[in-house]
């Protein structure tokens, strides 16, 4: 019987997974682009 290969599902909704923090303005301020690259 074959083996299912398990993976693993990532849902970004924002937050400091994709942000930095300005210190400049004491803030988390988000990136231009999300910092987990895109897989098709």
């Amino acid at each position: 019987m074959p083996t299912k290969k398990a993976s693993i599902h990532i849902i970004l909704t924002g937050g400091t997974i994709d942000s930095y923090w300005n210190g400049t303005i004491d803030t988390a301020t988000p990136l231009k682009e999300s910092s987990i690259p895109l897989f098709i």
